[in-house]
């Protein structure tokens, strides 16, 4: 696939983006259909890899996220959508470690996949080596247009993702599990100790 072409399928995969959240934003979250558009015409994107929907129960508490994502529209679209929770909203991997280095207690840490300069790979893997305790923590924002590598790291088992356009259900159930997964390890390791 040539780079052009795969600018073209981002740029479209971006637009989509916009509009599926830019209705969940509306107030749309609660009675919008749990499909893509794509999806309704019978068409999957088969450039990921095949995964299960999240099944965790929705979070109704405040959380602290960190989004990471390269187009700051879709970051602020993703933001409205989880109104309610602490956001803090970055465009680049490297903001994302300067506001993790500046302060790193955040519950979920949801990331773009495909970004210039550092991938959401590459930032996985530098959250994994300087702040252990969130590397279970982080959820990738997947696209269609994704790399070999992107494509091998969502099929590990240990990853969690939603395609974009992320819909509201799926993203809440999606960190819903993350935060209970690290609650169990929290819990498990203070039952320990204790």
């Amino acid at each position: 696939m040539s780079l052009v072409t795969t600018v073209v399928l981002a740029t479209v995969l971006v637009g989509l983006a916009l509009v599926a959240i830019a209705v969940a934003a509306r107030g749309a979250r609660d009675t919008a259909p749990d499909t893509t558009p794509d999806e309704a015409a019978g068409e999957r994107d088969r450039a990921l890899p095949e995964r299960p929907a999240p099944t965790g129960r929705f979070v109704m508490e405040r959380l602290r996220i960190l989004i990471v994502d390269d187009e700051p529209l879709v970051g602020k679209m993703i933001a409205r959508l989880m109104a309610g929770h602490e956001i803090t909203t970055v465009t680049s991997g490297e903001a994302a470690l300067a506001a993790l280095a500046a302060d790193d207690r955040f519950d979920v840490v949801l990331c773009d996949l495909v970004m210039p300069e550092m991938s959401g790979v590459k930032l996985a893997a530098e959250i994994a080596e300087r702040h252990h305790h969130l590397k279970s923590r982080l959820i990738f924002l997947a696209g269609g247009a994704v790399t070999l590598e992107a494509k091998q790291h969502l099929a590990g088992p240990d990853a969690r993702w939603v395609t974009k356009p992320a819909r509201y259900a799926q993203l809440a159930s999606c960190i819903a599990e993350v935060v209970e997964a690290a609650r169990s390890v929290v819990h498990r390791a203070a039952s320990a100790a204790g």
